[in-house]
């Protein structure tokens, strides 16, 4: 099975202005773009809770590097004529792929969101970020662990996550 998207020419630059505006049109607070590097982050406030919204390039170049392994794709390791390496290539392109799908998957959070089928908080509940004693964390970073640990239902979790139940 390929994977979606393989390629795009937008810029990654257009795709997080278009999730922003997004994010905006849906009742975000403010929205704020950053580069630190190669990693670019989307970070949105609502009624005081802090998101985050970014992609993992390297593991977008793994996924990229696989697929065309197991189709047999030769051109991706192809250089291109402005003297990269074929790795490079893919890398620039995982990470204009990557914001896109990323795009398209806040588009429909935000179409949810805008036909009520979803609230805010429901769509992007994995974007949260939680203060941790060592600064921010994504709350899908928190379940990811606790899952891959095995401890994802124990009360220790729960507790971390300050989880009461309805009330």
């Amino acid at each position: 099975m390929s994977l979606p998207l393989q390629s795009t020419s937008i810029p990654a630059r257009r795709s997080v202005a278009e999730i922003e505006a997004m994010l905006e049109g849906v009742g975000f607070s403010r929205t704020m773009s950053v580069r630190d590097g190669t990693e670019r982050r989307v970070y949105a406030a609502h009624k005081g809770a802090e998101l985050e919204f970014g992609i993992d390039v390297e593991r977008v170049v793994k996924a990229m590097i696989d697929d065309a392994s197991r189709n047999k794709q030769q051109h991706i390791r192809k250089g291109t004529t402005q003297g990269k390496g074929w790795l490079e290539d893919i890398r620039e392109q995982a990470e204009r792929v990557g914001w896109r799908l990323l795009r398209e998957h806040v588009k429909a959070q935000c179409d949810s969101v805008k036909l009520g089928v979803v609230t805010i908080a429901e769509a992007f509940a994995g974007q949260l970020l939680l203060k941790g004693p060592r600064g921010p964390v994504r709350l899908a970073s928190v379940v990811t662990m606790a899952i891959e640990e095995g401890t994802f239902n124990s009360p220790r979790l729960m507790n971390q996550l300050m989880i009461t139940g309805p009330k």
